[in-house]
């Protein structure tokens, strides 16, 4: 999930810098996520054109949260690049 600060700021700026170079960019928050970090994901994802995943169950570390949420996120999003069957 987003971070605070300067972490949020390098994280974005990571983002944004893969999105700008032809990457495709995954967004992924959990549902159960603090509003204001949930919403900050969401923005994120809608100024760089990133897709967005949110896995249900989940607060701020998703992986640990709901890992299978997590996995089918990503795995979503690869098969979506070609990358799985």
């Amino acid at each position: 999930g987003p971070a605070p600060g300067r972490e949020a700021e390098a994280l974005e700026a990571a983002a944004r810098k893969a999105a700008s170079d032809g990457a495709r960019v995954l967004v992924v928050v959990g549902t159960g996520e603090r509003r204001q970090l949930r919403e900050a994901a969401e923005r994120l994802a809608e100024r760089i054109g990133a897709r967005l995943a949110r896995v249900p169950g989940a607060g701020h570390v998703v992986h640990r949260d709901n890992p299978r949420g997590f996995l089918d996120a990503l795995e979503g999003f690869l098969r979506g690049l070609g990358w799985l069957p």
